[in-house]
């Protein structure tokens, strides 16, 4: 099943849990109109094989993508400045992700169980630390240079210094 909207839609966002469970999901079309995709948008969509945020959406919610374990490709728009807790947990076909400079938060997990994830790319990597609270103002700085090692420090609990469970935020 495909969603594709009208070129002329006066959609502006994609409320919480709009496409939730939708397994024949395979591909979507998001209006550029659109500001916001909510809480579990798309969650549990196993058969989305790539996804488009347009430069317009400035927030992915809590949960947005968790489960669509056939994700191999997102292209997040230039507007996104947070990226919600658990937002592409268990997207276990995403191979690599940059991070628009736009982006000022990352939630905790949000890419956690994205076992085939081998870079993470921040197109500003200067300014990050993590924090255990969220909303937090000053935590363990980051150094991001190595999209290899960036994937590390956003997936593991292990010796290297992974961050899993802690919030990002850039100064």
């Amino acid at each position: 099943i495909f969603i594709i909207f009208k070129e002329k839609s006066n959609l502006t966002s994609i409320g919480n849990r709009a496409f939730q469970g939708c397994e024949v999901l395979g591909r979507i079309t998001i209006p550029d109109r659109v500001t916001s995709i909510g809480d579990s948008a798309f969650k549990g969509c196993s058969s989305i094989t790539s996804i488009t945020i347009p430069d317009r959406v400035t927030s992915i919610g809590e949960d947005a993508f968790f489960g669509c374990s056939s994700l191999t490709s997102v292209t997040i728009g230039n507007s996104v400045n947070s990226i919600g807790q658990n937002a592409f947990f268990c997207c276990s076909s995403l191979t690599n992700i940059t991070i628009p400079d736009s982006v000022t938060s990352i939630g905790k997990y949000a890419f956690s169980g994205c076992s085939s994830l081998k870079s993470v790319t921040f197109a500003d990597p200067n300014g990050w630390y993590v924090t255990e609270t969220k909303g937090a103002t000053s935590g363990t700085g980051l150094t991001l240079t190595d999209p290899s090692k960036n994937v590390t420090l956003l997936m593991s609990e292990d010796y290297y210094g992974g961050y899993l469970d802690y919030y990002w935020y850039k100064n």
